[in-house]
């Protein structure tokens, strides 16, 4: 797999590391993935416009499919719900940009407290968002079911791989 990342003076090679370990377990999970798979990290830097922490690019040979997608990474820090002030507005937007263009996006959240993950659609999380505008929280139960999917995180890697593929709603 590669990774394309930017360093401090925008260095499209440099080795700019992840913010936070759910962005490294992301990192590590998208390593184990048994795709070919091209990775770019944007930088965490207020002066760009970063529409989600992975742009991921990816090859299946054995079966002629290929595909990329966007993966926003983020942690709850309550129990049962993520607050959607956790979502900027460059997300939002990349969520409403990936849908026109047929993108994939997926909101990937870790549970610390569950030691769980979510996958969940963006486009889903945004519709949702839409209609409720009053909406200061997202559910962790309509997160890993109506919206997607969840896992432990030992099978992060494959779960992940089957949402990129497809084969998980």
């Amino acid at each position: 797999m590669s990774f394309i990342t930017a360093d401090d003076n925008n260095n499209p090679w440099g080795d700019d590391p992840v913010k936070g370990n759910s962005e490294a377990r992301i990192r590590a999970a998208l390593n184990d993935l048994n795709l070919e798979v091209l990775v770019y990290k944007p930088p965490d830097d207020a002066r760009n416009w970063k529409p989600a922490d992975f742009l991921v690019w990816w090859r299946d040979p054995d079966y002629f499919r290929q595909g990329s997608a966007m993966i926003e990474v983020k942690e709850s820090p309550g129990k049962l719900t993520f607050p959607v002030r956790d979502l900027r507005p460059s997300q939002r937007l990349g969520m409403a940009q990936a849908g026109k263009v047929s993108v994939p996006y997926w909101l990937v959240i870790w549970w610390p407290q569950l030691t769980k993950w979510t996958i969940s659609e963006g486009a889903r999380v945004l519709v949702y968002l839409e209609t409720v505008p009053s909406a200061t929280s997202l559910d962790y139960m309509w997160l890993s079911s109506t919206a997607g999917t969840d896992c432990a995180t030992r099978d992060l890697a494959p779960i992940l791989r089957s949402v990129l593929l497809g084969e998980v709603d």
